[in-house]
């Protein structure tokens, strides 16, 4: 069963391509989600339309999905720093 209150940890990395993306470890059977984008803003709002695509999607295949998901973003440092020194 899924907890109906999820609270979850986006970690938001610089890739080689210095575009960003966002990914969480925390799990809720069936579905997946990230974020992409030009800017760590832009990789959040499209993280974010995600988890709403996801609820959609759950409501019409009638799977469980958390009424609410509290998000807390975080930066991965190390990729901030990897970028930076090149």
């Amino acid at each position: 069963m899924v907890n109906m209150h999820m609270k979850v940890t986006a970690v938001i990395e610089k890739s080689d391509d210095r575009f960003f993306s966002i990914y969480t470890e925390e799990d809720i059977p069936y579905f997946s989600f990230g974020g992409y984008g030009e800017s760590p803003t832009a990789a959040m709002d499209d993280y974010m339309t995600c988890i709403q695509e996801m609820r959609e999607i759950a409501r019409e295949t009638g799977k469980e999905f958390p009424e609410a998901i509290e998000v807390e973003f975080r930066y991965d440092t190390a990729t901030f720093i990897r970028h930076a020194e090149k």
